[in-house]
């Protein structure tokens, strides 16, 4: 029969043992714990109060999957699954599983030494990323800030990383490496020379109502294998404009002025989102050219180009009539302007 110092010391390492395995659990059940306080929205006041409310006696529904990967799914209660422990190992995050991942967009600006271009390091999910160089053709104030709001523009409605064209950001996510891109999109900056790279993001922009955070950490390793994209910027002549595809009048350029002349004719005061709003007048299926007054297409030739061609579309239950142009160099076609068909152009 063992004696009292032995059954002390079996005891004694019985407890390092407990205590050694309560160490390698403890952050599995951390997770668990975090994930329901998330699942349920209680928060560290509501842990702190006396009660939150029974909910004996009703129903359960399925709990939503949270995080994917591979056609495979995870809740994010409980133990984690032997892929999302395998994706973690192989120094990846959670929260590049999480199911809208792929409506979130993180972006991070790395200035270069010629004072000229930026490297702007993107991700959206666990597979699409890349480096986008904005390379400017005059210096610039806040050069990082520009590029990286030049670069989001860019990978949204150009590059389309969210394999879809948004009508507006409500239903998308950005992390951004610099807070005053936040501030730019509230238009409480300081920095109005950058206002105009913010306008898409701002009230009335196409951009409109995407959820900002920050986030100063680069989405990409070096050695990802990122794929690499450059465009050129002429801040001194950038305007905000949009390239949409119509079914009557193919690959179009909606210009921002033509975006002010539709504000100031529509007679809808409290239109939220202009851009989409005429974005969305283009795509009707209707729209043919109108035969106009040769004075008129002469007088407009004259203002917008002579080898220009021009154009006036519109359709019979409308009130716009929009003009058109063929650029001769690029033979793209853009949205120059608009007015009312009662008007005297």
């Amino acid at each position: 029969m063992a004696t009292y110092k032995e059954l002390l010391a079996q005891a004694e390492e019985l407890s390092r043992q407990a205590e050694e395995m309560r160490l390698k659990e403890v952050q599995g059940v951390i997770s668990d714990i975090k994930a329901k306080m998330e699942d349920y929205g209680i928060t560290i006041e509501d842990l702190q109060s006396k009660s939150r409310g029974s909910s004996a006696g009703k129903p359960r529904g399925k709990v939503a999957d949270k995080y994917a990967k591979d056609g495979k799914t995870w809740t994010g209660r409980g133990m984690q699954p032997s892929w999302v422990k395998e994706h973690i190992a192989a120094g990846g995050n959670l929260d590049d599983l999480l199911i809208d991942k792929n409506s979130r967009l993180t972006t991070y600006s790395q200035k270069q030494s010629d004072e000229r271009s930026v490297f702007v390091l993107w991700r959206v999910g666990i597979s699409n990323f890349g480096v986008l160089t904005v390379e400017f053709t005059h210096p610039i104030e806040d050069i990082e800030l520009a590029a990286e709001l030049v670069a989001i523009r860019h990978l949204v409605f150009n590059q389309a990383v969210f394999d879809r064209i948004p009508d507006s950001g409500k239903a998308f996510e950005l992390n951004v490496s610099k807070g005053a891109i936040k501030k730019l999109s509230l238009n409480r900056s300081d920095k109005k020379h950058l206002l105009k790279f913010a306008a898409f993001m701002q009230e009335g922009g196409r951009f409109a109502g995407a959820k900002i955070n920050i986030k100063s950490e680069s989405p990409i390793n070096h050695d990802d294998g990122a794929k690499l994209t450059k465009i050129t910027i002429n801040p001194k002549e950038y305007r905000i404009q949009e390239i949409v595809q119509t079914p009557r009048i193919g690959e179009l350029v909606i210009t921002e002025h033509a975006v002010d002349r539709y504000v100031q004719y529509h007679s809808a005061a409290d239109m939220k989102n202009p851009w989409a709003s005429l974005i969305n007048r283009m795509q009707h299926e209707d729209l043919h050219k109108i035969p106009l007054d040769p004075r008129v297409i002469e007088h407009k030739r004259r203002k917008y180009g002579p080898d220009n061609e021009v154009e006036i579309w519109g359709h019979d239950s409308s009130v716009h009539r929009y003009v058109v142009i063929t650029d001769a160099k690029t033979g793209m076609k853009i949205l120059a302007t608009l007015f009312k068909r009662a008007s005297n152009v």
